[in-house]
């Protein structure tokens, strides 16, 4: 299989796992880290976790697998042109990289605001690449995949109201969950930049597709590695919250939230938006 991928910020939780499926599926790919000294940590991580977790021996990963196929940039989301390289002769870009902070002092500008650039700066690249490829070329790109997230769609659910992807979080401020806001405004900045292009040269110009998922938890590909959703979980079992709330959440394995951004490559369905969750589990499921 000669086909490239982009996978951006590889270190990520999620988007470590996304690399690794996608060599063991032989795909090739392009993942970016901000500092090419942790390229080795980010190889020897996905060595390690396959030694660990692998039961296929037809499941090859090795440093010859490595060194054939895995291709680390260093680059920066903040940067315009930064990704130009990175993207060069891949069919499909999964933009996951994005900042996930609950604790910020100025969520504008910690959040928002790199949320939103850094997914117009990588959207910008693909559409200079885009421009440059014939439409006939099966090789050019076709798809951007952004990793979004559940609350772009919700922020406090509404009795009795089912959700789905055509619905938008409306709740959320810079003030009020600045990390909801964060990812409904840069998945809206998405859409509406993909959907002028789709205007200015036609639909199969280049797809979009969102994966929405609700809290990510599962064991990490990168020791210690840690995000948001598993420090939560942490510290609620750890008794570190001053009370128990009566509250539900959703959680997701991060393999299946890996595997659907690989599942969605070919799906038939363009520009689409897709939900990835478990059923609800109230809060004190996890102290038990």
């Amino acid at each position: 299989m000669s086909i490239r991928v982009c996978v951006t910020g590889g270190t990520g939780f999620v988007a470590s796992h996304l690399v690794y499926q996608l060599l063991l599926k032989g795909y090739h790919v392009n993942t970016t880290i901000r500092d090419l000294k942790k390229k080795d940590e980010l190889r020897d991580a996905l060595l390690q976790y396959h030694k660990e977790n692998c039961t296929d021996p037809t499941q090859l990963l090795t440093e010859q697998v490595l060194n054939e196929r895995l291709s680390i940039f260093e680059a920066d989301l903040m940067k315009e042109g930064s990704f130009a390289d990175v993207i060069k002769g891949c069919r499909f870009v999964h933009h996951v990289a994005s900042p996930y902070k609950l604790d910020v002092k100025d969520a504008q500008q910690e959040l928002v605001d790199p949320a939103v650039k850094g997914t117009l700066n990588i959207l910008n690249e693909c559409i200079k690449l885009r421009q440059e490829q014939a439409t006939h070329d099966v090789n050019r790109l076709q798809r951007v995949i952004i990793t979004s997230s559940i609350v772009a769609i919700c922020d406090t659910a509404e009795k009795d109201k089912i959700y789905t992807e055509d619905d938008w979080n409306e709740l959320s401020t810079v003030d009020r969950n600045p990390y909801y806001y964060s990812k409904v405004t840069s998945e809206k900045a998405a859409w509406k930049l993909m959907k002028e292009m789709q205007t200015k040269h036609g639909q199969d110009f280049i797809e979009l597709a969102t994966i929405n998922p609700s809290g990510v938890i599962g064991k990490p590909v990168l020791p210690q590695q840690v995000n948001q959703t598993h420090d939560i979980v942490a510290k609620v079992v750890n008794g570190e919250m001053p009370a128990l709330i009566a509250m539900y959440m959703t959680f997701v394995d991060v393999k299946d939230v890996a595997l659907s951004h690989v599942k969605y490559f070919y799906h038939p369905k363009e520009n689409v938006s897709f939900v990835v969750e478990m059923k609800p589990s109230q809060l004190d499921k996890y102290v038990k």
